[in-house]
């Protein structure tokens, strides 16, 4: 047996068919997910093969949160888990089918946020690994701010609520019936931003306040590591991170050298707060967290800041104080870049800059882009500027999704500053590409097969389509069309 670095044994691999690189830097990592592709590619899976990627082995992805509504008015959805079946109609291969559309970008992995431990994750994360699509799922705000007795309101003591939370996705599709980890997943992300969201009031940020933030994450961690052990987790662990801000952290009391290093210092206070739990308030944690933070979690940060800054402001000082962690950029945003420049190779320059990152550090995982579609239901309007795509003005079909019902548009390209994005992704990234442009009429696939459908596909004139459609009504009826010139 194999051990990494960190003194973590690992599972002897079998013969590599990639790079002695590739295997480094997910023996490094504890990237369970992909000790177990080997298996999954033995097996026949329909995962496609890992070392596509440009730069072996590492996670290129895409964010994911698919909001259907047009404007901050038009209405509010009472859930954001967007990996459940009622989003089917948005991701699914009959509805609009999101998630092949980020795996022609060429991208290999999906970042999710809304997550409701009621809902089942199974057939999201069926669908993913079908693609060949790694899935980082996050715990959503809701039980740090938003239910009745969040953690705001238990002086943020968060074991109880998250362990609740982590148990009913350990039950709901995070485990394979045998309790092991479902290999399509990458990492869990524990919480979103604590620096920015776990604050007491509107008078003292969370930047500000980090014993409280650093309270609230490890007895998250102390909760969702309890749902494990009650759930009898078999095989190897998943990892785990904490995404921050990139922002400085003034009030963060360790190393007050490094003031000017975004991200740093909210990840030193963590690391504080993880091998001294007592001094955050948080005295008797459950388990043992000093040996979790040697050996599960890694560090990871959304930013807006461009690719130079990362390398040479972040990767140098992390390298010296993390040399065996690894670390994720979990959102790396388009640039805000002068409008006097070429803003088409600007941003192609800086999202291969951003690729560049993956080489420089064998502790960088990988990153994601964000995001896929504009979040227009926001109000804060400069957050729709975000997103690859953005909704047209055909209407797929209407469903009753999270409380409301709801039409799900087809999508277009959606330009920044009149750059196509999405052709930039797919660039980077070496997709085969998206074609959109038959993604804003009527599908014969996809229409409903019911008299409308059938009027719908007539309606095209086209012979074609209304072969594909008859063949859909045969299959429904229980038959087999099986000479496909008598349709």
């Amino acid at each position: 047996m194999a051990s990494d670095s960190r003194g973590v044994v690992l599972p002897t691999l079998a013969p590599t068919f990639c790079s002695s690189t590739w295997w480094d830097v997910f023996a490094l990592s504890q990237y369970r997910r992909l000790m177990s592709v080997w298996s999954l590619l033995l097996l026949g899976s329909s995962l496609v093969n890992p070392c596509q990627a440009e730069v072996s082995g590492k996670l290129l992805g895409v964010c994911y949160t698919p909001n259907p509504l047009r404007t901050p008015n038009s209405g509010y959805l009472n859930d954001d888990d967007f990996m459940s079946p009622a989003a089917k109609p948005l991701w699914g291969p009959r509805g609009r089918d999101d998630l092949g559309t980020i795996q022609k970008l060429g991208a290999n992995t999906v970042r999710m946020y809304g997550n409701n431990q009621l809902q089942e994750h199974y057939s999201f994360l069926e669908r993913a690994q079908e693609l060949g699509l790694s899935v980082i799922p996050g715990m959503s705000n809701y039980p740090y701010i938003q239910q009745e007795g969040s953690c705001k309101h238990t002086g943020f003591d968060c074991f109880e609520q998250l362990k609740f939370t982590y148990a009913g996705n350990l039950r709901r599709g995070f485990l394979t019936p045998n309790r092991t980890y479902n290999p399509v997943l990458a990492h869990v992300i524990v919480i979103n931003e604590p620096d920015n969201i776990l604050q007491w009031n509107e008078s003292i940020k969370a930047i500000d306040d980090p014993y409280n933030f650093s309270k609230g994450v490890i007895s998250a961690v102390d909760g969702m590591l309890d749902a494990e052990r009650e759930a009898g987790v078999q095989g190897p662990l998943i990892n785990f991170t904490v995404v921050t801000t990139f922002s400085r952290c003034a009030a963060c009391t360790q190393r007050p050298d490094l003031g000017d290093k975004g991200g740093i210092r909210q990840m030193l206070e963590l690391r504080n707060a993880f091998l001294n739990p007592a001094q955050y308030g948080y005295p008797q944690p459950r388990n043992n967290l000093t040996e979790f933070y040697w050996t599960r979690f890694i560090h990871s940060f959304n930013t807006q800041s461009a690719a130079w800054a990362i390398k040479n402001e972040f990767i140098p000082s992390y390298e010296e104080l993390w040399p065996h962690t690894p670390f994720y950029i979990e959102e790396f945003h388009v640039a805000d870049i002068d409008e006097t420049y070429d803003q088409e190779q600007s941003q192609r320059n800086e999202l291969w800059d951003a690729m560049k990152l993956l080489e420089q550090t064998e502790l960088l995982l990988g990153w994601n882009f964000f995001e896929f579609q504009q979040s227009l239901s926001k109000v804060e309007v400069w957050e729709h500027q975000f997103g690859m795509f953005t909704l047209g003005n055909y209407t797929l079909e209407s469903v009753f999704m999270f409380g409301m019902t709801v039409n799900i548009s087809c999508i277009v390209e959606a330009n920044w500053r009149g750059v196509p994005m999405s052709k930039l992704v797919t660039e980077t990234f070496g997709g085969e590409g998206v074609n959109l442009s038959m993604g804003c009429m009527p599908s014969p696939s996809k229409v409903e097969i019911n008299s409308e459908g059938y009027k719908t596909v007539y309606d095209m004139e086209d012979p074609t389509a209304m072969q594909i459609f008859v063949k859909r009504v045969v299959k429904h009826l229980g038959g087999n069309p099986l000479y496909t010139a008598a349709v």
